[in-house]
């Protein structure tokens, strides 16, 4: 599966990560996850989803305020076609990103 992470498809208000502090991870022109941050003299706080089921976009929409278009942005990695139990990928993704942190 080929992702990437990109910056945010513009300042849109309806997602929270794009701002000029996140970055989403983009399939194509949706996007499947992303994180934000934001750093002060004492702390750095910082937030990523990746989602795993498949979205429910109509309760997105109503939650907060979606417009079709945003939420139809979206995905998650059921839909992109991942497999595999939660715990599975999620040692799978810590695995991964702990050799690129480490031969970087």
């Amino acid at each position: 599966m080929a992702v990437r992470w990109t910056d945010p498809p513009g300042s849109d208000p309806e997602y929270c990560l794009l701002s000029a502090r996140g970055s989403v991870l983009k399939h194509g022109d949706r996007v499947l996850g992303g994180a934000a941050q934001h750093l002060s003299e004492k702390a750095l706080l910082h937030h990523g989803i990746l989602p795993l089921e498949p979205l429910d976009r109509p309760l997105l929409r109503e939650l907060f305020g979606l417009t079709a278009r945003a939420a139809g942005r979206l995905t998650s990695l059921r839909e992109l076609g991942v497999e595999g139990a939660a715990e599975e990928l999620a040692w799978k993704l810590a695995a991964s990103l702990s050799d690129t942190l480490s031969h970087g």
